[in-house]
């Protein structure tokens, strides 16, 4: 669970750090850095196999990733996406149908979504404005009711159905405007 960073399009690469919660048992789900020192990554700690008791984890760096901190939570469950629209708002998705947001650069996350009981974790998150974006999500549950895009149109507060799919499952989502 290293860090590693390029300062000449992917030339070179240079060990940074080892994240805090390096062990055999964190997996990373995703980075992105907001500005050249600030960047966020979130993932999870498993305990135990099979993987059903994951804790969610998200760092923060403030000195371009040599130093790491856990962001206090109190999720359960998997963190799998980061997606920062500009350096202040950005969104954490989640299984359990978990999203938050925030508008402070990461000091404090709101909930906008998050259910215990559900199967349906979204996968990735993205925006092109601070009003329109979408989220891709995948359902869990052995007896799979498929998969399928959400879309917004007021910064996350509220989610429609734009497709859904079959058995299918979602990995990947990429917006361009």
């Amino acid at each position: 669970n290293s860090i590693f960073k390029t300062t000449n399009k992917g030339e070179n690469w240079n060990f940074v750090s080892e994240l805090p919660a390096a062990n055999p048992g964190y997996y990373m789900g995703d980075i992105q850095f907001v500005n050249y020192h600030t960047g966020f990554l979130v993932g999870f700690v498993a305990y135990g196999a099979p993987v059903w008791n994951d804790y969610s984890r998200s760092l923060k760096t403030t000195n371009g990733g040599y130093n790491w901190f856990t962001i206090p939570n109190s999720y359960g469950n998997k963190f799998n996406d980061v997606h920062f629209i500009n350096e202040s708002t950005g969104y954490i998705a989640g299984n359990k149908s978990t999203l938050l947001k925030t508008t402070d650069t990461g000091n404090n996350w709101q909930v906008l979504s998050h259910n215990s009981s559900t199967n349906f974790s979204f996968i990735k998150v993205s925006f092109i404005n601070e009003q329109l974006g979408w989220l891709i999500y995948n359902d869990d549950a052995y007896s799979s009711t498929g998969s399928g895009i959400k879309k917004t149109i007021n910064g996350g507060q509220d989610w429609s159905e734009q497709i859904h799919f079959g058995s299918e499952k979602l990995s990947s989502l990429f917006v361009y405007d």
